[in-house]
């Protein structure tokens, strides 16, 4: 199964541009708030932003539209 197969389009290419940068694949980790596993990458405009880690796999589904405490994270 090549390495492309096993996520997202778009979650791919977020860790391929973490990976580019930091050296290494991420890590997931779990959110400061609600405890759920995610990991950061970087969106298309080269910003940081934490996406879910859903059964074992990377997604391209943003964290801060699955958190039940995503207003504690925003800046607004």
């Amino acid at each position: 199964m090549a390495q492309t197969d096993l996520f997202p389009t778009e979650a791919w290419d977020a860790i391929g541009e973490y990976t580019a940068r930091v050296g290494q694949p991420p890590v997931p980790r779990a959110c400061s708030t609600c405890g759920a596993l995610m990991w950061w990458g970087y969106t298309r405009n080269q910003r940081r932003a934490p996406y879910d880690f859903v059964d074992g796999n990377f997604t391209n589904t943003s964290h801060f539209a699955t958190c039940p405490d995503a207003k504690q994270h925003s800046r607004r």
